[in-house]
């Protein structure tokens, strides 16, 4: 297991010490363009398309959202406004996602996800209904929402091991102070999760250890840590981008379902809904949540 340096939610703040160019740079140039009659919204980047719709509404009033890459980047440029003077005129908001760090000792200016990750307020539960449009009087209207259910109940099962070991790193970081040297892609490593997706079905298939993990990934939790942090894994605290892995999945599958020349399970007519990745939460916005603690916190902010 490698360790990388000692670490604090204190000290990692205090490591950020340059305002981000970038985002910077866009902030001032909208600045100079619109002046204080806007609001100004640094987000992490893959968020941008779910804050985008919502800050605005919220708001009721003009609002720019500024991709400003990644959570570091965000807490940076708030640190850096908080410290000017000359900016003090602007609104500006801070969105960042909780992921399994320590938020504590982020300042109350920059709102934080109730939920692992903005990936997370997209519920499964509202594809049927605004996704796909069907009422209760639709005849397959139960039958897709029972075979969503299965396949995410499926998924749950699946990866809740992992994240569970994943979580359990983070606290060992927390109570060690010190980073560890895991690096996780955007989906879930097919050494632990496949999907095989046909016009006929979603096949989740799921065959790991915690031995597995540890071995591949060089760490050393136990049984004991799994066990102490299994209640903490649910779906709003599982990682995001494996939620929206499932997501592309399961739309691949009603996608060919419906345009296959039949006999169709679920829809005579083709979907065709955009499966790709990188627009997915524009896609999917229609069955994304908007927690009330956004609500207040834009409120606050903007009075």
């Amino acid at each position: 297991m490698e360790t990388i340096n000692e670490f604090t939610p204190d000290e990692f703040l205090k490591t950020i010490k340059e305002v981000p160019t970038v985002p910077f740079h866009k902030f001032e140039l909208l600045t100079s363009k619109y002046g204080e009659s806007c609001l100004y919204c640094f987000v992490e980047g893959h968020d941008l398309p779910y804050y985008s719709v919502r800050v605005e509404a919220i708001a009721s009033m003009s609002c720019y959202c500024i991709d400003s890459g990644g959570k570091k980047n965000v807490i940076a440029i708030n640190d850096f406004l908080r410290e000017k003077e000359e900016y003090f005129k602007y609104k500006t908001l801070y969105m960042v996602d909780k992921d399994y760090d320590d938020n504590s000792k982020l300042n109350e200016s920059i709102y934080v996800t109730p939920c692992y990750s903005v990936e997370n307020l997209y519920r499964i539960n509202n594809i049927v209904d605004k996704l796909f449009c069907m009422s209760p009087e639709d005849s397959k209207y139960d039958e897709c929402h029972s075979y969503i259910k299965d396949k995410y109940n499926q998924f749950i099962s699946a990866i809740s091991l992992f994240c569970t070991w994943y979580y359990s790193n983070k606290e060992f970081e927390r109570n060690n102070k010190i980073i560890l040297d895991i690096a996780l892609d955007e989906n879930m490593d097919s050494r632990f999760l496949n999907y095989i997706v046909d016009e006929q079905d979603i096949i989740i298939d799921a065959n790991y250890s915690l031995d597995d993990i540890n071995n591949y990934y060089n760490t050393s939790i136990s049984l004991h840590d799994i066990e102490a942090n299994s209640h903490f894994i649910n779906e709003y605290n599982i990682r995001g981008k494996y939620l929206f892995q499932f997501f592309e999945k399961l739309l691949t599958y009603f996608n060919m379902d419906s345009s296959k020349k039949g006999p169709h399970k679920f829809f005579k007519k083709s979907l065709a809904i955009n499966t790709d990745r990188k627009k997915m939460m524009t896609t999917l916005n229609c069955i994304a949540a908007t927690p009330k603690e956004l609500k207040e916190y834009i409120q606050k902010y903007i009075a």
